[in-house]
């Protein structure tokens, strides 16, 4: 059996390759809507935070042969668990990561390596715009907060999640809770009409919507902050769920 570490698109989309192969594949997920969202539910996967016992248990339960790690590029912690956990117990590793997007050389494309030097494009007055969920929200709002900005988060339309934003102290017209894919054309209505002087994005590639929102904030003169995804030295990585077959058929053949 095969673990997928899931939670974003290609988590699902290599889940559905696996089993279309013949491929026995238990998945695993943070949260009731990443399950929701996946190709099969029959029960037979994990829902929730991950530690190194309930990872390696779950690997003996399920007689695990290989870990696809398919989590979002952001979620370090996960990922320097599951190398561990499968170096530990002498198992395969794959790395499924989306490929980088090339950012376009702009004076108004700006990067940054860690969340809190977003900060240092806050201004007093502004409105910014975040893309980037609700796991930094508390941190972003001490930013506006201290460089007397005002902030808008752009989150799921899930009632826990809306509800995290009113609690952090977010009101109802800081708040858009839709779900993308978005167009560019989408994303310029939702940035004019908040009034946005700033946006603020992971580099989370083309599937993460990253091209569209660049293109929307160039093309109505508004600077981006893009937070470059964090490296890994992965003992295998692929950009493709394909690659992921390729390689569990050699596996699986030798």
């Amino acid at each position: 059996m095969i673990l997928v570490l899931a939670g974003t698109t290609e988590g699902r989309e290599v889940t559905g390759l696996l089993q279309r192969e013949g491929m026995a594949v238990s998945t695993a997920v943070l949260s009731p809507y990443g399950a929701e969202l996946l190709p099969h539910k029959d029960g037979n996967g994990l829902v929730g935070p991950l530690d190194r016992e309930r990872l390696k248990g779950w690997i003996n339960i399920k007689d695990i042969q290989a870990v696809v790690d398919a989590t979002h590029p952001f979620a370090l912690q996960i990922s320097q668990l599951a190398m561990r956990v499968t170096a530990e117990m002498s198992i395969p590793y794959i790395r499924l990561e989306r490929p980088q997007l090339e950012l376009p050389r702009h004076p108004l494309v700006k990067t940054v390596d860690r969340l809190e030097q977003m900060e240092a494009y806050f201004q007093a007055g502004q409105s910014v715009f975040s893309t980037l969920g609700t796991n930094h929200l508390e941190q972003l709002l001490k930013m506006a907060v201290r460089q007397k900005a005002r902030l808008i988060a752009r989150v799921l339309p899930l009632a826990d999640v809306v509800g995290r934003c009113a609690e952090a102290g977010l009101s109802p017209d800081q708040i858009i809770a839709l779900k993308g894919p978005f167009s560019q054309e989408l994303n310029q209505h939702l940035f004019l009409h908040s009034g946005a002087d700033l946006i603020l994005s992971k580099d989370s590639g083309q599937v993460g919507g990253l091209d569209s929102k660049i293109q929307a904030a160039l093309a109505l003169e508004i600077p981006i902050v893009v937070w470059l995804r964090p490296t890994l030295d992965y003992p295998l990585l692929v950009n493709s769920a394909s690659e992921v077959i390729d390689y569990l058929r050699i596996w699986r053949n030798q």
